[in-house]
């Protein structure tokens, strides 16, 4: 016997098999749920300016280099130019401490004028004695009356550095006295040296003479220190030598004509 299964029939299988797959209403909950909606913002286009640039580090290389380097060192105390700046020749571009420089530049200076003085001396006494004239040549050491000037001239605040060389001095009054024997005696047609009767040492005779004025001043032993600017050498007894050059009748009448005994340190500082 044959039985006919129609459209309805179907249906309903095919809906009773979808609700068997569909699950249960609690599956239906713990399903993952849709992620919000991405917020859109519009902004309106402008027109106008706009300053854009990149920043990279770099080092700034010359393509030609030339070393400068000073012929003397010392502690730089300004600088007269920048890094990439044009500089010519000629230009000053640092400043050296002058100071320990100063020193030895007026120790040379003095040392010039001091060969030029002696050189001028020798070329007198060269055309003196070239000359044929009769004549005397006096040489005399530095002069007692000079010791103040020498701690003046030396003085550094309340000290006075002096060198410790050797040095005889003499008393003006003696080497006028002695010029003016030479110019009432006959001529030597040669060169007299005179000298003081004691030897000193320099820093030792300057101290003497400014306790016996009650110098509140402290003289210190230099080894470098200074004769009137010029340097003296251990062995240099007389210091700087004093030309007196006489022509016979002017000594006599420009020194006139004295009696004085020899002066000794010991009077001299009261003299």
């Amino acid at each position: 016997m044959k039985r006919t299964i129609g459209w309805s029939g179907i249906s309903c299988l095919l809906i009773g098999a979808l609700s068997s797959c569909g699950g249960t209403g609690k599956d239906a909950a713990t399903a993952p749920k849709a992620p919000p909606p991405v917020p859109v913002f519009v902004a309106e286009v402008q027109k106008g300016a706009a300053v854009y640039y990149d920043q990279y580090p770099a080092t700034v290389v010359a393509l030609n280099e030339v070393q400068v380097r000073p012929q003397v060192t010392g502690y730089i105390t300004g600088i007269f130019f920048k890094d990439g700046q044009h500089v010519r020749k000629g230009e000053k571009l640092y400043a050296i401490d002058q100071q320990q420089y100063r020193a030895g530049y007026e120790q040379a200076l003095a040392n010039v004028n001091v060969a030029k003085a002696n050189l001028a001396k020798a070329q007198q006494e060269a055309l003196i004695q070239e000359s044929g004239m009769a004549h005397s040549i006096v040489h005399s050491t530095q002069f007692f009356e000079f010791l103040e000037s020498i701690a003046d001239f030396s003085t550094d605040g309340g000290r006075i550095p002096l060198t410790h060389a050797f040095v005889q001095p003499i008393a003006a009054d003696d080497i006028a006295d002695a010029v003016v024997d030479a110019a009432l005696s006959g001529p030597t047609n040669a060169i007299v040296e005179h000298a003081g009767p004691e030897v000193f040492r320099l820093d030792e005779l300057v101290e003497q003479q400014l306790r016996s004025r009650r110098d509140p001043r402290e003289v210190e032993v230099d080894p470098l220190g200074r004769y009137f600017g010029a340097q003296l050498a251990e062995k240099d007894r007389k210091g700087l030598t004093l030309t007196v050059l006489t022509a016979l009748k002017d000594c006599a009448t420009q020194l006139g004509k004295g009696q004085v005994d020899a002066v000794s340190t010991d009077c001299w500082p009261a003299a």
